[in-house]
Parts: structure tokens; C-alpha cells; sequence
């Protein structure tokens, strides 16, 4: 499998007649092989890449992985992090020519690699920006010039998402971080996340808290929810998300009425309208009728997530149940009464899922740009046991070693960091996420998202009790850490980023205003 895996070819999978996946021998991104190591843990595996949490520090092992993927180098580092994974560029001027000069009389072949990866860093930083995105130019058709967004076409964005040499796809990685600070600075904001119930009338086929999914079920009181909500607020988030498994009924839109009016009013927010007025207030309740929207923003909700999971419905009927509740015509619908209504609307799609093509992804970033996406939030595919896709996987797929399951994650991260550099190119005065995935399948997944086109981090605000059966794929990082301790770790994530937290603010995204002529509102 490594063998296959290391291949380069531009075959993209294919879906099999038996509905399972065949891949023909590919490039590291267009094979797309779909197994995180953490997920299938509990098929005995010995040891994983993966650390849960992120461990809150930075250790050698993410230093020699973060190396080989040559990514995005923060200019400082932060003194209460725990050695940076790769050097800062003050460091490499320093030790540049020792480095890549470094003796080959050593007998550890794994140090002698090291080496040449730091030297290859080395190289690639002596370049000035302004000249190290210029390999993109064969990509792009134009040579590309710093924080100025390019027009690609559906060819382009595949040939981009197959880009497998390491000073190209940092050099996109860059470029689009050029965008973000263009538009945005480098200003981050928080949301943090309330995930209020597990309940769910939906029956994905790749999901954890899926209707037919064995978990026990949970639904936070409205006092309890209320609670977490004027903690952000204490301390100084600017807004939060309540998440939840999808349930259409009347008892749950009149709760979240109740709840969204009450953290208005003892957060002295305003109505709909008035912007930077006590906590922000997002949703992710999944696909309601125009009139529970339309009730719900009129208490004081402004922003919605709804991921569309896919852009092609024929992919999207293989992910769910051939039934009423998903319909891939009815989720698009909700989108557009999202944004009807006034919502700042976010979507967003997984990445390698089973029966996905580059061509697929392509397409998910074009129809990102086609509605006129206010956020977006994708995240690494990752299996669950236990789903209908979950136990293809493992079939598939459970035999894998340690060796091929590191060359998985790499490749899963590097399409993942990809999506999120060309939806900053794309779609660049949108809000972009640092999901929590990424750093299921990387322990620094997050940061480094931050300095390839992402602009906001979602930290986990659940009572820690509930978050065990609030998994959506398996691995989750975070599960057992409190909400104090989820805020420092991102706090700090930020830093090492060398990106600024913007606290007490909304952080809306300018694609909102500027669509609708409106002067982009100022915190007060």
C-alpha cells in the first residue's frame, strides 16, 4: 500500500460497482485514500499519530512532522509554547548555512532526513515572499502577486489540489495567508461552541450521533445552555454557536427561542440589525422551515452553518438515506432562505469522503463562490465506526499499518490545508474555519490552518460532561478538557499562529456588508 501510495499518476478514485472504493494508482491527492489512523483505534492498532486534545504543547513529534510537511513558519515564537514544531525564520537566518551543510558522516539515516528538511526550509525562506509565490504562476495563468486574489477556473483548482511538491504547496499556503492579512489583518476571532443536544431525526450515513447511532442521548436545559453562553461572554468571546443534531419540532425552535432571548437580554444585545450589541449569536440546528428560521432571527440569532456536505447530489445521496428527511434540493433550498431572511450564512463540505473526486472538491469550492458563502467550515473526513460508510472503511481499510497510516494523514491534511488556501482565494472576504478535525489528524492542525487562509477558531464550550457523547467521528479532540482549558490551548494556538485574538467582537465576515452596500459595522 505504501508503494501504491507513493505512485505518481493522475487517476482519480473511482466509485466500485459493489459500492466500495477501487483506486487506481494516483498522485498523494488525487488517490485519495480515506483512513485516519486515530479512527480505527479500536481495531487494536498499537499506537496512533494522533494525540487527543493536541496535548496543549508542541513535541518532538509534531516538530519532525511539521518539517516534513514544509508549512506556513510563524515569525516569532511564543514563549509559553513549548518549542515551535519548525523553526522561526530569525532562528534559520541564523543557522542557515550550518544546516545545509550539514555533515553526511551522521549514521542516523531519520536525523540525516531531518536535516535535509531543515535545509529545504532553510532554502525556501531565503526567498522574499514576493518571489516564492511566483511558482504558482504555472498554476494560475497570471503570476500571482501578494493579497490580490486570482480568478481560477474548475481545471485550475484541480491541478492545484494535486500540487505534491512542498515549496509549491507552501507557496499557496502563503499566498493565501497574503489574502487573509489583505483583508483581514491578522486578526482571529473566536466562536465558541455550545453543542446543547445529540438528538437528531437525521440518519447520515457517515455520522456519530446519527438517529439509528447507539449513544445516549442528551439535551442541555435551557438554564444550563444559558450558563456556558454568559461565560463567553465573561470572558470576552464575541460570539458563541449553539450546535445540535437536527430535530424540526416545536418543542426545539420555542427553546431556542427562549434561550436566544434571554442571552440577549442579559448580555445587552439588540435585535436583528444591530451589530456588535452583547454576544453574537450563530446556529448549526441543521434544515428548518422558512418560518422556525425566520423565529429564530428574529430573537436575536444572526449568523447560520449549514453544511451543504457535498455539492453534487449524486455523491450526497450515497452519503445519506434515499428518504425525505435528505434531500440533497431541499438542503440547498435552506441556504438560500437563510440568506433571504438576512442570515450571515456559512456551509461547507468533508473532505475525502468515500466516493469523492478532486473534481468533486473543485466543484464544492466553486458552488462555495456561486451562492456567496459568509463562512466556511470544512473538516477532514473521518471515520466512524458503527455507520453504514464507517464499517466500509473498516473493511477496506483496517488492515493498515503505522507507516501507511502517517502517509494517509499527510495526505489528508495537505488536501485539507489546499481547500482551505483556495476558499481564501475564491471566496476571500469570507470567514474561514480552523476546525476542530484538523487538528484530529494533526496535533498543530489548527495553527497551521490559521496561517493558510483560516481566520477563526471555534472553541469548545460544552460542559464537559456531555462532550463524550457529542462525537461526530471518533477521536474528537477536546472531549475530556474543560471550557478554561479549551480557551488557553486556542489562546495560545492563536499566538503561536502570530495572529492577533480580537476579543469582545462579533468578527463578522465583510462579504456580508459589502453584498448588500452596507458600511461594515465597528465595535462601539
Amino acid at each position: 500500500m505504501m508503494k501504491g501510495l507513493k505512485k505518481s499518476a493522475t487517476t482519480l478514485l473511482r466509485s466500485s460497482k459493489s459500492g466500495g472504493i477501487n483506486f487506481k494508482a494516483a498522485s498523494l491527492i488525487s488517490e485519495l485514500k480515506f483512513v485516519p489512523n486515530q479512527l480505527l483505534m479500536r481495531n487494536n492498532f498499537s499506537t496512533s499519530l494522533i494525540q487527543q486534545h493536541g496535548d496543549h504543547h508542541h513535541d518532538h513529534h509534531h516538530h519532525d512532522l511539521m518539517e516534513d510537511e514544509l508549512l506556513p513558519t510563524p515569525k516569532k515564537t511564543i514563549i509559553n509554547i513549548k518549542e515551535p514544531p519548525i523553526p522561526t525564520e530569525v532562528d534559520l537566518g541564523a543557522m542557515g548555512e550550518q544546516v545545509a551543510t550539514a555533515s553526511s558522516a551522521n549514521s542516523d539515516p531519520k536525523a540525516a532526513e531531518r536535516k535535509m528538511k531543515r535545509a529545504r526550509t532553510v532554502n525556501y525562506l531565503q526567498k522574499p515572499l514576493e518571489q516564492r509565490i511566483l511558482v504558482l504562476e504555472k498554476y494560475f495563468g497570471v503570476k500571482p502577486e501578494l493579497g490580490k486574489p486570482v480568478e481560477l477556473t474548475k481545471e485550475q483548482i484541480v491541478n492545484v489540489l494535486n500540487i505534491e511538491d512542498h515549496e509549491e504547496q507552501r507557496a499557496l499556503f502563503d499566498y493565501a495567508n497574503s489574502i487573509t492579512e489583505s483583508i483581514y489583518g491578522s486578526k482571529v476571532y473566536f466562536r465558541g461552541i455550545i453543542e446543547f443536544s445529540n438528538v437528531c431525526q437525521k440518519d447520515c450515513n457517515y455520522c456519530g450521533i446519527r438517529k439509528h447511532m447507539q449513544v445516549p442521548r442528551y439535551t442541555m436545559p435551557k438554564e444550563e445552555i444559558i450558563e456556558q453562553a454568559i461565560w463567553a461572554y465573561e470572558n470576552h468571546f464575541g460570539s458563541i454557536m449553539l450546535q445540535s443534531g437536527e430535530l424540526n419540532t416545536e418543542g426545539r425552535i420555542s427553546m431556542l427561542v427562549d434561550v436566544i432571548r434571554e442571552i440577549k437580554k442579559r448580555t445587552g444585545g439588540g435585535g436583528p440589525g444591530e451589530w456588535n450589541k452583547g454576544l453574537g449569536i450563530a446556529l448549526g440546528v441543521g434544515e428548518l422551515s422558512r418560518e422556525s428560521y425566520q423565529r429564530l432571527y428574529d430573537a436575536g440569532a444572526h449568523r447560520y452553518l449549514l453544511r451543504i456536505e457535498t455539492s453534487n447530489p449524486e455523491l450526497y445521496s450515497k452519503l445519506h438515506p434515499n428518504d425525505e428527511n435528505h434531500v440533497w434540493e431541499e438542503r440547498k433550498k435552506c441556504l438560500e432562505t437563510l440568506m433571504d431572511i438576512g442570515y450571515q450564512t456559512g456551509t461547507g463540505v468533508m473532505i475525502m469522503i468515500p466516493n469523492q473526486t478532486v473534481q468533486d472538491l473543485a466543484d464544492d469550492l466553486l458552488f462555495f463562490r456561486k451562492i456567496g458563502a459568509d463562512m466556511i467550515g470544512m473538516g477532514p473526513y473521518i471515520v466512524q465506526e458503527g455507520t453504514p460508510i464507517g464499517k466500509i472503511w473498516m473493511e477496506q481499510y483496517g488492515h493498515m499499518n503505522e507507516a501507511e497510516k502517517k502517509e494517509y494523514n499527510r495526505v489528508l491534511f495537505r488536501l485539507a490545508l489546499k481547500m482551505t488556501a483556495l476558499a481564501r482565494i475564491l471566496i476571500p472576504e469570507a470567514n474561514i474555519s480552523a476546525t476542530t478535525a484538523l487538528q484530529a489528524i494533526n496535533p498543530a492542525g489548527r495553527e497551521i490552518a490559521l496561517s493558510s487562509g483560516a481566520n477563526m477558531v471555534m472553541p469548545i464550550i460544552t460542559p464537559t460532561k456531555y462532550r463524550v457523547n457529542y462525537q461526530l467521528y471518533q477521536g474528537k479532540p477536546c472531549i475530556d478538557d474543560t471550557k478554561e482549558e479549551c480557551k488557553r490551548c486556542l489562546t495560545d494556538r492563536v499566538k503561536w499562529s502570530n495572529k492577533q485574538l480580537i476579543l469582545d467582537e462579533w468578527g463578522d465576515p465583510i462579504s456580508y456588508f459589502n453584498k448588500r452596500n452596507m458600511k461594515v459595522p465597528n465595535k462601539e
